[in-house]
């Protein structure tokens, strides 16, 4: 890709606002990155000739036509180039309707004139030429410097043409006339030899966008209280951005169902109840999302089950109920799974009481000395204030107390038959009372020991929760259970598989609770709702889905006594086709994408390129209020990379080292670094191109990706092996020393640097990173890399192409990789996909991916079952069955994608080459 500069282009993207439509869809493009002696596949020079040398096209004698022999399927669309005429050139330009026949008979053209210094719109009939209209060119042209020019073409009586220069309308001429050219292709043509040619992209005008689901949103009041509890439920603030919400259906959790925009429900029996509203859009696209109710028994009741999550779904968080306040957790269908070397995570859900118990069935690896339940943990940060039972591998079960973030250590007891990484264990901590408040540890549903707290630390209320300190950690049948007097009926428990859990429609799933239990007696009753408005019963049930969505399965089991337990789980139906991906368009080359949610979301790219959409990519608005330290740059920098602690709250990276920051959305962006050599006219360009008037590439560091780990800890990293850390939320920014130890020695390198492109930050100590050197830098270990720290960069572990070193697959650097619990991808030049089952301990080539020798860029990982790969030539992988096979999506593009991002296994983005971002809701399928 190129990067071209002018004064005028560069102060309108300075002072500019753009907002560019969604709706268009590109129908062909050509970056001319490749050397041949013609314009290759897809053109036919129809007159004279042109070569591609490696980064455009050229004109080769005194006149030069070449149309797109791809059929284009409509005679309204845009065309548009980047251009650089030569000296003394007249007659430069692009054409829409050339006549099939000829070609350059009967059509439309739009011409750089630079000697006139305008630009022209001519008409052409059986080879005579009209002036149409032309005007003076904003700026001037400048002999050799690249110019974007544009023509949109549509209708028929009359013809109208709208023209583009330098991204801004210039102006528009309707031909109402007798020779006005009703069809034809499009193409180039010029009277010079020389004229440079790139980024040639059509665009259909006639396309339009496929119905996009609603948003689907409600309100519970309360979200707490005794049985029998009434809640009021209002999902007015629900829409659809394209259309009317047709249907609100209501799944109370309880088995029952309702129906309407409000309505209300009351909860007979206590327990923890998760109720779901699905809407349903006037095209038959669905949506759904779920509110946590707390019930909770009445006063002097007997000990009740006040919230229950075995975690039989799949997904990169906890899901409803949870927060996470340290590292990482996912669910994989049975288990929550710990995903980094510190990890916490509390209920959300209010209980009404500082006493209760807290229990869970874990599964710890080998190594876990810290892996536990929390009790009493502090309601804003379960992590720094909690009493914590814990079991070891090294054979005790052990409470402590947290202040303020230091343990104490206060009973420590030998686990009967001991601890064996890889099975499971019961912990139930109860605690009660204050001055002294009283703790019971229970190890296997045995009370194990007692301990009565009346320090000064002691702790008199807050949330229940899960901890460790090891990835891998596996946690099941969480549960808070009320601290009543009595000993009465206990809630059975609830517990399905749907099997499959995700698939294209029509999708048929079976549901089986045959594991459900109940402590003390036997279950009555299985009740089902499958989230799409339908309803079963039995111990197994079937549903078969005919629309794409996520759906909530809820389970609810009721006793012989009436007594009643719930668990949910999601089923995602993808579409079979057709929806697939859509492409919308900003100016310039992009190089990051990031979104927060459905529709709040950013791409980024060259020249300062930050666009913001809050509609989905619906459109995007140019973000260019920057604060600088100092004088603005005079080379602009490239802003390589962005990402989102959540809407508001930001960094973006690029080069020249750069970092900028936000805190009000991107609104403002203030610079936090920034290396001001290399952005002087006289200093930025390392390699220029033969005519002196094109940046090849650019000096410095290119800082390519950037992450935190939360509002303080945050690693970029880039070209040159540079890594800036910062534990401040960037207000201080530290460039780690460049004093790694070679692998093997290589003189006269003495240090390890390879450039990095990956980075995945699963917590403040934990950091993944990849890249490589393109022709291994001349030295063994240096082609591919990971690397990773778990004590926040103390101390790095190496793994490279060597067999001592791990023997990496591949030949190629390493682009982007990403790591959920022990799972993880990582992907690369010329076809290069690695995956690792063990939380990186070692990495295996996958082959059978259909990349072939793609360079593969960028990828997403929203959850265990779902990867996205994304990469050359517009290519798109999908796998949906956590890599056992892969499909190719057409991402209606032939740019280079270089980043692309999911917030579900539904809507994605990309950013790609040419400003293109494709988008899916459905999966991309």
């Amino acid at each position: 890709m190129k990067r071209h500069w002018c004064g005028v282009y560069v102060l309108f993207l300075i002072l500019g606002s753009i907002a560019v439509a969604g709706a268009q869809t590109p129908i062909f493009s050509d970056d001319f990155n490749r050397v041949g002696s013609n314009l290759g596949p897809n053109w036919a020079a129809v007159v004279g000739s042109f070569s591609t040398d490696g980064t455009q096209a050229v004109s080769q004698t005194a006149q030069n036509w070449a149309k797109v022999t791809v059929p284009i399927g409509t005679d309204d669309y845009q065309v548009e180039a980047q251009i650089a005429p030569p000296s003394g050139s007249n007659y430069t330009g692009l054409v829409v309707r050339g006549d099939a026949s000829f070609f350059y008979k009967d059509l439309y053209a739009v011409q750089i004139d630079a000697v006139a210094q305008k630009i022209n719109l001519y008409r052409r009939n059986g080879g005579t030429w009209t002036f149409l209209q032309g005007l003076t060119a904003p700026g001037g042209i400048v002999a050799g410097a690249f110019y974007q020019l544009a023509v949109k073409v549509s209708g028929s009586n009359p013809v109208r043409l709208d023209i583009v220069f330098q991204n801004a309308p210039l102006f528009t001429y309707n031909d109402a006339s007798a020779g006005r050219v009703l069809s034809g292709a499009p193409g180039i043509q010029n009277y010079n030899s020389g004229v440079k040619y790139d980024n040639f992209i059509v665009t259909s005008l006639t396309a339009s966008p496929g119905n996009q689901p609603p948003a689907a949103t409600f309100s519970a009041t309360p979200l707490t209280g005794t049985a029998p509890l009434s809640v009021s439920f209002d999902a007015s603030a629900s829409s659809d951005p394209d259309g009317t919400i047709a249907t609100y259906t209501w799944n109370f959790g309880d088995g029952t169902t309702g129906s309407g925009v409000t309505t209300g429900h009351t909860y007979p029996n206590p327990g923890n109840f998760t109720a779901t509203l699905t809407v349903t859009d006037n095209g038959g696209l669905q949506n759904s999302t779920t509110r946590g109710i707390a019930v909770q028994p009445p006063a002097g009741g007997g000990e009740s089950i006040l919230f229950e999550d075995n975690f039989n779904r799949t997904g990169i968080t906890l899901g409803a109920n949870w927060r996470l306040d340290g590292g990482s957790f996912s669910t994989d269908g049975a288990a929550a799974v710990s995903g980094t070397s510190a990890n916490w995570a509390a209920m959300t859900l209010p209980l009404g009481s500082a006493d209760y118990a807290v229990e869970s069935i874990l599964l710890v690896p080998a190594g876990s000395l810290y892996s536990g339940i929390a009790a009493r943990g502090k309601s804003s940060s379960v992590n720094t204030d909690n009493y914590n039972l814990q079991i070891s591998t090294n054979g005790t079960v052990n409470l402590y107390r947290r202040n303020a973030g230091v343990w104490t250590l206060l009973k420590s007891a030998a686990a009967p038959g001991g601890i064996v990484a890889g099975t499971s264990y019961k912990l139930k901590l109860k605690v009660s009372g204050a001055n002294p408040t009283n703790l019971e540890a229970s190890f296997q549903d045995a009370l194990l020991f007692t301990y009565a707290d009346n320090s000064t630390g002691q702790l008199f209320s807050g949330q229940p929760g899960i901890s460790n300190y090891n990835p891998g950690v596996k946690y099941d049948q969480f549960r808070v259970i009320g601290a009543g007097s009595g000993g009465g009926n206990q809630n059975p428990i609830a517990r399905f598989t749907c099997t499959p859990n995700i698939g294209t429609v029509p999708l048929t799933t079976t549901c089986d609770a045959s594991a459900s239990s109940d402590p003390d007696g036997s279950i009555a009753a299985y009740a089902w709702n499958f989230g799409d408005g339908t309803t079963g019963s039995g111990v197994t049930a079937g549903r078969s889905y005919q629309n794409p969505g996520s759906y909530t399965v809820t389970l609810v089991v009721t006793d012989t006594l009436g007594a009643q337990g719930t668990s949910s789980s999601t089923v995602t139906a993808n579409s079979a086709g057709g929806s697939g991906w859509t492409i919308s368009k900003v100016p310039g080359d992009l190089k990051g994408v990031f979104f927060v949610d459905r529709n709040i979301g950013w791409v980024t790219g060259m020249d300062m390129g930050i666009f913001k959409t809050t509609n989905g990519g619906a459109t995007w608005t140019k973000q260019t209020n920057i604060i600088w330290k100092s004088t603005p740059p005079e080379i602009l920098p490239d802003v390589y990379d962005v990402f989102f602690l959540n809407s508001q709250v930001g960094w973006a990276a690029g080069w020249p080292e750069l970092i900028l920051a936000t805190t009000d959305g991107g609104a403002t962006w203030k610079e936090q670094n920034l290396n001001r050599v290399y952005t002087a006219a006289t200093n930025f360009c390392e390699v220029w191109d033969a005519a002196k008037t094109t940046c090849l590439k650019k000096k410095g560091p290119y800082m390519r990706r950037v992450r935190f780990a939360d509002a303080s800890s945050g690693w970029v990293v880039g070209r040159y092996g540079y890594i800036y850390r910062t534990t401040n939320g960037g207000t201080t920014w530290r460039l780690l020393p460049q004093n790694w130890p070679m692998p093997v020695a290589c003189p006269p390198r003495t240090a390890y640097t390879p450039h990095w492109f990956g980075l995945d930050v699963l917590s403040a100590n934990e950091i993944w990173m990849a890249g490589g050197w393109d022709d291994g830098n001349g030295c063994p270990g240096w082609n591919r890399v990971i690397v990773h720290t778990t004590d926040g960069g103390a101390t790095w572990i190496y793994q490279n192409e060597l067999p001592e070193f791990g023997g990496l697959g591949g030949s190629g650097r390493y682009h982007d990789l990403h790591l959920i619990g022990n799972a993880g991808w990582a992907v690369g030049e010329i076809g290069a996909v690695l995956r690792t089952n063990d939380h990186g301990a070692t990495w295996k080539q996958v082959t059978q991916t259909g990349a072939g020798s793609t360079s593969l860029w960028g990828m997403a990982f929203p959850d265990p079952q779902n990867i996205w790969i994304v990469g050359t030539g517009g290519l798109i992988l999908h796998s949906g069955d956590g890599g056992t096979s892969w499909v190719k999506q057409n991402s209606n593009t032939t740019a280079r994608l270089e980043r692309i991002w999911f917030v579900d296994s539904f809507f994605g983005w990309a950013a790609g080459h040419l400003g293109v971002i494709p988008k899916t809701t459905s999966g991309g399928g």
